[in-house]
Order: structure tokens, then sequence, then C-alpha cells
């Protein structure tokens, strides 16, 4: 046993040689010269070299950078807009489907887990694509994946490609796929076929989706054409849907930025 802990020893002084300024305390064992905490721990009688606090924190601080160099590379492949990467849920107005994203988020492993999502419905501009990349930048800020999309960005992407189900696949791959403003996208029957494959797609995978929409839940609940009914149907089958109310927000945000360009340029209200 003393020979493979002397071996071990033997391997670990190796791989962690004393620095400059270290020193042997009073116990006998090696000091760092920086945090003072042991270099080494006696076992058996045998001293083994072991990690420090400064180093520990060192490799802890590493660790995070990486973690954090992660995460930022899957935020670029899971949005198309910059801004959308800054969205976090702490910034959102204290409102009830805010507060049902803070659960969603808080719930994510049991929704992963179940094949649950949302359908954030609502007027123009309420922050339902806030939310949905709130949501999604949190996830990523898990460890996880996610993509989002908006309807139309989809349809643009897969008319001229020669690898739909390619392109269809990395979009349904993630953790967590986002479908931003469904209704919007062109009403073809191109639009319309490829918006239900990702839908069914990510159906037939049971993963969490979050659509938003301007279509009113009264309106997808009484869909009579076939083509959208069995769209709708998959969509509520497996999304929670939320009411985003609220006034205008781009509306107002778009008010207040005119406004200050005209003080710039001294021009009146």
């Amino acid at each position: 046993m003393n020979d493979y802990l002397s071996g071990l020893a033997e391997r670990a002084e190796k791989n962690n040689p004393p620095s400059a300024g270290d020193y042997v305390g009073d116990d006998g064992l090696l000091r760092c010269g920086v945090c003072g905490a042991p270099k080494q721990a006696e076992i058996d009688g045998v001293k083994v070299a072991c990690i420090c606090d400064c180093k520990k924190a060192e490799r802890e601080r590493e660790a995070e950078r990486k973690r954090q160099a992660d995460n930022d590379s899957r935020r670029k492949l899971c949005f198309t807009s910059p801004l959308l990467e800054t969205y976090r849920i702490s910034d959102a107005d204290n409102t009830k489907s805010a507060e049902l994203a803070r659960r969603f988020i808080q719930h994510w492993p049991k929704m992963k887990e179940d094949g649950t999502g949302l359908l954030l419905w609502g007027n123009v501009g309420t922050g339902k694509t806030f939310i949905a990349a709130a949501i999604a930048n949190a996830v990523i800020d898990s460890g996880e994946s996610a993509r989002m999309r908006s309807t139309g960005e989809i349809v643009l992407e897969l008319q001229g490609s020669q690898d739909k189900m390619g392109i269809i696949n990395a979009i349904c791959g993630p953790s967590l796929l986002v479908l931003d403003d469904l209704g919007a996208e062109r009403d073809t029957a191109f639009g319309a076929e490829i918006i239900y494959t990702v839908i069914d797609r990510r159906y037939q995978t049971g993963r969490p989706l979050i659509v938003t929409t301007n279509v009113p839940l009264q309106e997808i609940k009484a869909e009579t054409d076939s083509g959208k009914s069995r769209l709708y149907s998959r969509i509520l089958d497996r999304c929670i849907p939320v009411f985003v109310d609220g006034p205008d927000r781009r509306k107002a945000e778009g008010t207040e930025r005119l406004k200050r360009a005209r003080e710039l340029f001294g021009m009146g209200p």
C-alpha cells in the first residue's frame, strides 16, 4: 500500500512542483508562499501533494471563464440578433406572464423532462419576444442549448436551400426551441408546410417548444382550416397558453427615442 501511495505522491509532486516562496510549516508539510495553505497532505506516513487555496481559486476562475465562453458560443448560435442575447427575465416587468416565465425557468429540468413548453400570445409589442428570449438565455446559462428563430426567418432560410432537412434538424436539435411570431410568415403553401414540419419534428422528439404569436388564443382554438388546425393542435398539446398583456412597448420605446433625437436637434416636442 505504501508503494502505491509513494508512487501517487511522486506523480502528484511532479504535476504540482513547489513554487518560489513555498515553505515547510511547523507540521512538516509544504505550504503555499501566497495563501499559506498546505500543498501537501500526509496519508499513512506518506506526504502527498494537494492543491492549496489560491490554486483551487485559480482553477475555479478558469472553469468559470470556460463556462462563460461556452455559454457565449451557445448564445451566438441561439440568436440572430445581438439585442436578444441581452434579455434577462430579471429585467422583465412585474407581470403575471413574467412570473410564469420565472417559474418555467425555475422548473426547467422538469419542463425539459416532460417536453412542456409555452404559447405566449397577445397583442403586438407587449413583450412576448422579450420573455421568450429571456427564457432561452436562462436555459443557456444553465449549460444547455437553445435556438430562437422567427417563423419568417425559417421560411426564408429554407426557401433557397438544397438541404432543407439538415437545416430543420439543426433548428430542432437544441434542448429548447423558440419559434417567434407565428402567423407572421408569408401565407403560402410552402411556408405553411415548412413551419408545420418544424413544429411536428419538435413534437415527435418530445422536446420543449416556446411559441410567440399575435393570433388570439380563441382564434387558435376555433381554427377550421385543416392545415392550420393540425399545426395548432400540436402546439396546444405541448404548450401552456400564457396571455402576455400590457401596452405596446415598442411604440413607447420608439416615441421616447424620437423625443430624445428631437431634443438633440433642438426641435420642439
